[in-house]
């Protein structure tokens, strides 16, 4: 209460950085009751929308082709076989090639060729691709509480929060008695999945990668999916002349219809081929730095899980001061080096001398901290470390040069070392 008996409101602020799977603690106390409070920061992820899909089957290509001598009966009419259709399969077309080899023919004049080129997709199997933009950065945070109930600990509450991170500081309001205030803000993620194109099969929805992949408007057939599945039918753009133009046939005999198909074309198969033959990419989550990829069920959106996350920083406001209770992080000093291998990846090697806990990391680019690069955690694990190496991987490319180096124990900012690193 002030000098004229207004009534102020105290407000106390407890901030915090966190790295993944670490928990916050709070004692609040008002003599009253006791409660602790936990703020665990349970996951990174980030959902991607999809902006546009379509479905595609793998070309599983069968030719019959007849080879025409000269002079001999006519089965190849050029008005019967030049860019006309067929009904053998889903999708079938009818090529026709003059001036071929005459070899095993009566005469020496040139042969002509006509095929019948039928196409479906291998297995009856379908797939999906989805062009995804830009995604939403998500910290899932999980608070709980705890009461003391006849000596012993019991759960009161306890929900999770969603906070988007990516679009400036995110605020939480929890429903405890206090009216806590959660604020969280988090630094630019280093690793990430780039927007684009990506795939995956309709039998066991696994996202797929490292393929070159059509554009929902595109129909390269050197790219995967350009047999599309329109409805309850098949089609390729423009596939009558594209089949055509890409075949090219090698006589060996032509009395004898001996001859050669080929088909300057990619991601397609003949009955002679396997599918296993074929590169058609990698799952998402091979990438170590990805816990799982889901693919939601309206198929509107892709979520990553990340299995590193990046370092957030946690304000708590409340009414009442707590006593922040947190395993001890020291750090007596470091040095260290940024290095790189022969395919360019850059690491970050560190030696740690009297390490405990939770290290929280910033790469900046001058000393006077106004530009961060990159952040990172290092645990060291809950005994003192006299001596304590590090390597650290997925540093950005976009650092070539020195930069100055930051550690700080968790919970401890005014313990920070920093140091220029070569």
């Amino acid at each position: 209460m002030d000098e004229s008996g207004k009534q102020i409101q105290e407000t106390s602020t407890t901030v915090a950085d966190l790295t993944l799977k670490e928990t916050l603690c709070l004692n609040f106390t008002d003599g009253i009751r006791t409660q602790i409070h936990t703020i665990e920061y349970v996951r990174m992820e980030q959902q991607f929308p999809i902006s546009a899909s379509y479905k595609f089957g793998i070309p599983l290509i069968t030719t019959t082709c007849i080879c025409d001598c000269a002079g001999a009966e006519e089965y190849c009419k050029i008005d019967d076989y030049k860019y006309k259709n067929c009904t053998k399969s889903y999708v079938c077309y009818r090529t026709y090639h003059a001036h071929q080899s005459s070899s095993g023919c009566l005469m020496s004049s040139k042969s002509e060729v006509c095929c019948e080129v039928a196409i479906e997709p291998y297995g009856g199997r379908t797939y999906t691709a989805v062009k995804l933009t830009q995604p939403d950065t998500v910290i899932i945070l999980r608070h709980r509480i705890y009461e003391l109930v006849s000596n012993r600990w019991t759960e009161a509450a306890s929900e999770e929060f969603e906070a988007v991170v990516n679009k400036g500081s995110a605020k939480m309001e929890t429903i405890d008695k206090r009216q806590m205030e959660i604020k969280t803000t988090a630094g630019r993620v280093i690793r990430e999945m780039l927007s684009g194109m990506y795939y995956f099969s309709n039998d066991n929805r696994v996202l797929m990668m490292g393929v070159r992949l059509n554009e929902p408007t595109e129909s390269d057939i050197h790219k995967l999916g350009w047999l599309r599945k329109n409805g309850n039918s098949w089609l390729i753009r423009n596939g009558i002349i594209k089949i055509t133009d890409s075949q090219h046939i090698t006589i060996e005999n032509c009395k004898g219809q001996r001859y050669l198909t080929r088909y300057n074309a990619e991601y397609f198969i003949t009955y002679d081929e396997r599918i296993i033959d074929l590169d058609l990419g990698y799952p998402v989550d091979e990438q170590n730095w990805i816990e799982r990829a889901e693919i939601l069920t309206d198929d509107r959106a892709i979520r990553i899980i990340h299995a590193e996350g990046t370092v957030i920083h946690v304000s708590v406001s409340s009414g009442t001061r707590p006593i922040v209770v947190r395993h001890a992080s020291h750090l007596l000093t470091f040095n260290g080096t940024i290095r790189m291998d022969e395919q360019s990846n850059r690491f970050l090697n560190l030696t740690i001398l009297g390490g405990k806990g939770t290290l929280i990391g910033y790469v900046h680019r001058s000393e006077d901290k106004s530009s961060t690069d990159w952040s990172f955690s290092i645990e060291i694990g809950t005994a003192t470390r006299t001596k304590f190496t590090a390597t650290i991987g997925g540093i950005p490319p976009g650092i070539i040069s020195d930069r100055f180096v930051c550690l700080q124990p968790a919970g401890d900012a005014n313990a920070e070392q920093c140091k220029w690193l070569k």
